[in-house]
């Protein structure tokens, strides 16, 4: 059973949430042990390898968090009736993306969407990523996710739903830094999402022609 953040001593939990700051701004290659730790507040320079390990033990313990907690928020998702449709394209893409928005505060949030796109960016074919890691709730939205999109091949509805994510972290990002410029050409944060979901859903109903591929070969 995953952990929560509150199941860790607090020496922990600062490294967990140092982590994850140092990493969303510097990628996984970019952060050392001593820096986080340092960051933490941390004197014990064993304390990372202690309480997991190693660094790939820290931010395999970040990312098991972050998911169980978004896991937990999609099963809400569903039980509160968003999911009534459950079998659409629209119904199954929001169950997957809004709750994201409803998890954490909004630096946690923009924190969090920079975090996964560093290992998205750096560690693309890191086995947390595996399909069997998902949590209950997400493996069954998007295999019912999968089976809606019986016109892709599975290898290219793995890139959409992939290009679907980085889509919509960056749009946290991005939305993160319009509001901190004050241009926001979107009036509302409501607009903001509503357009950028209608965008993910187009990214997987768009038809697969495999002969622009053939065509394009010498």
């Amino acid at each position: 059973m995953i952990k929560t953040l509150s199941d860790y001593s607090k020496g922990a939990q600062k490294i967990i949430l140092a982590g994850e700051r140092l990493v969303a701004l510097h990628g996984f290659d970019g952060v050392s042990v001593r820096a986080i730790l340092t960051s933490a507040g941390q004197a014990n320079k064993s304390a990372i390898q202690y309480f997991f390990e190693s660094k790939e033990g820290l931010i395999r313990t970040i990312f098991d968090l972050r998911q169980a907690e978004l896991d937990d928020a999609r099963r809400e998702w569903l039980l509160g009736g968003c999911g009534r449709d459950a079998d659409s394209y629209d119904a199954l893409i929001t169950a997957i993306m809004q709750p994201m928005l409803h998890v954490f505060d909004d630096v946690g949030l923009e924190i969090f969407a920079r975090f996964i796109l560093q290992l998205m960016a750096s560690r693309w074919d890191d086995p947390i990523f595996a399909q069997e890691r998902e949590p209950y709730t997400t493996r069954m939205i998007n295999e019912r996710l999968r089976q809606q999109c019986g016109h892709l091949p599975n290898d290219v509805f793995q890139m959409r739903y992939r290009l679907a994510v980085i889509l919509f972290l960056n749009g946290i990002a991005q939305r993160g830094l319009l509001l901190r410029t004050g241009r926001d050409p979107y009036g509302s944060i409501e607009n903001f999402w509503s357009q950028m979901l209608e965008s993910i859903i187009d990214l997987f109903l768009q038809p697969y022609h495999s002969e622009l591929v053939d065509q394009a070969m010498p």
